[in-house]
């Protein structure tokens, strides 16, 4: 019996690393005001409100590309984000497997003078319940997970639609 690990040319761990299974990775933020209201973007593409946040690009962190997607979106400048959940989202007809990470975002700004852009219709602070009348189901879930996550102190894992821990 040996120890001995397989001699391996380069080229077949190259050819190996290709080969791996690849998910599209998002990003979403929640900022709360005083008021405990929260942000929330009407997309141009989408018929439904949401967060501010977005795709996660090659060789960024999720929490790199929620403080830029933030500022690109709604003009504001993140610091120390903490993520609050993680989504994972099955593949459907119509797009692939996604994992989603949920920041709740802090800013130095007192005055907030929300900006659309390219991408974003509208954007305003809304009244949580409010708000989460205006999203989708998933949105919706996961805006309730991560207030949950905020007041119990942790972060709050999902599959799908489901709590998982």
């Amino acid at each position: 019996m040996t120890n001995e690990l397989p001699n391996h040319e380069p080229q077949d761990i190259f050819s190996a690393a290709v080969d791996l299974p690849k998910k599209r990775v998002g990003t979403s933020m929640m900022i709360v005001n005083e008021n405990e209201e929260i942000i929330i973007v009407k997309p141009v593409y989408r018929e439904y409100w949401s967060l501010p946040g977005g795709i996660v690009e090659q060789h960024e962190s999720p929490r790199s590309a929620c403080i830029r997607e933030v500022k690109e979106e709604v003009g504001i400048d993140i610091v120390n984000p903490r993520c609050l959940c993680v989504h994972w989202e099955a593949p459907t007809d119509n797009k692939e497997e996604s994992v989603r990470f949920v920041f709740l975002g802090a800013s130095t700004q007192t005055h907030f003078n929300l900006e659309s852009s390219d991408e974003i219709a509208e954007c305003r602070f809304s009244p949580i319940t409010e708000a989460l009348r205006l999203m989708n189901k998933t949105t919706s879930a996961l805006v309730r997970a991560s207030l949950k996550a905020l007041q119990n102190n942790r972060i709050i894992y999902f599959e799908d639609d489901e709590e998982l821990g």
